[in-house]
């Protein structure tokens, strides 16, 4: 065996991660976690071929800080990510950076990453964007192109996967916009009268039809889930890519988004990757956002750096059923906009710590 072959072996055993994140949705609202008043059976299809996360959380009940730890693997206040409108600062290294310089291609499509600032700036705010260079993940990734648009995001992903030169690994962000308020996937929602609704909610016709109005639109996202499946599987990548699904914060009902109870920060989260998962793995040990990129890395072959606050669960990946945590911590920061009502514009922060027995919420 020549040392060229070796090194190409090497390469070609990297394997591409492709991160799916759903905007505003919580365990347990997938069929697979046991919601009787949904099918997601495309996004069920990546926990039975893999494993399925039973206690998965974001760091923030809110988007822009949850997905700063998401790209980074470092808790929200260590990257001073407390604004909605905030831009992850330049001196902050991403997960798709690290991949990037291992010779990984990357990108982000779809909705959003919410790590740019606020797309709408007034002209006073872009003048400053503009001058202190503060847009800086075209300049961090190979692809980066967004909207809040389903099919749009479907091309996107295609074209990105057309761009991956032959023979490089891929890490791809894809961001879909369901099931984020507005609802509007009229043609997907169950009949509220048949729904089972949670004991934390008061059962009432406004209540069944809003919370039909969610569950529909988790509906049509697993549509497009299953088309990107598919694609990998047309394309011959499925074998070797490791696949996870999430969302960036917990859904915006009741006590939900913007709140620091279960709703808020408790995710979906499941992961495929053949060959490595083994197929119907359940795990109940503690996972936070801050650990996705620590797993990526180590998953590429990459030692993560001191830097990164999170930890990596390819050990659990590969079925080890140690602990790699024993508390999960979690930020409630201004939004900047009226969510879960007006008074979150002020300053009102909340921090919470719990493990598996106890939970501490300081406000």
């Amino acid at each position: 065996v020549t040392l060229a072959s070796a090194l190409m072996a090497k390469e070609k055993s990297k394997p591409n991660i492709l991160l799916i994140i759903s905007d505003d949705q919580s365990a347990p609202y997938l069929s697979c976690y046991g919601n009787k008043n949904l099918q997601t059976p495309n996004i069920d299809r990546i926990a039975n071929e893999g494993i399925r996360f039973e206690r998965a959380y974001v760091t923030a009940p809110q988007s822009a800080p949850s997905r700063g730890t998401i790209m980074t693997g470092r808790n929200v206040l260590d990257i001073r990510m407390l604004r909605f409108s905030a831009p992850l600062d330049r001196s902050i290294i991403s997960g798709p950076e690290r991949l990037r310089e291992k010779d990984y291609y990357t990108g982000l499509c779809g909705r959003t990453y919410h790590l740019d600032g606020m797309g709408n700036l007034n002209p006073s705010a872009k003048a400053t964007f503009d001058k202190y260079k503060l847009v800086t993940f075209p300049d961090r990734v190979d692809y980066c192109k967004v909207n809040g648009n389903q099919d749009s995001t479907i091309a996107q992903f295609n074209q990105f996967l057309n761009q991956v030169p032959k023979g490089k690994p891929f890490f791809l962000q894809t961001c879909f916009s369901d099931p984020h308020r507005v609802f509007t996937a009229k043609n997907y929602e169950p009949d509220p009268t048949k729904l089972i609704v949670p004991n934390t909610f008061p059962d009432t016709k406004l209540l069944r039809e809003d919370l039909a109005a969610h569950i529909g639109e988790i509906q049509r996202l697993d549509v497009y889930v299953g088309k990107i499946l598919n694609e990998l599987e047309k394309r011959g990548l499925d074998k070797n890519t490791l696949v996870v699904f999430i969302s960036d914060n917990g859904a915006a009902l009741l006590r939900g988004k913007g709140t620091l109870y279960d709703l808020g920060i408790h995710i979906p989260m499941v992961a495929r990757w053949p060959g490595v998962i083994k197929p119907g793995s359940v795990s109940n040990q503690l996972i936070s956002c801050e650990d996705l990129v620590p797993t990526f890395l180590s998953a590429a072959g990459i030692k993560p750096p001191k830097d990164i606050t999170g930890y990596s669960f390819l050990s659990i990946l590969k079925g080890d059923t140690a602990k790699i945590r024993d508390y999960v911590f979690a930020s409630r920061v201004p939004h900047g906009n009226e969510l879960p009502t007006t008074t979150n514009n002020p300053f009102d922060h909340a921090r919470v710590v719990f493990d598996k027995k106890f939970k501490l919420i300081y406000n």
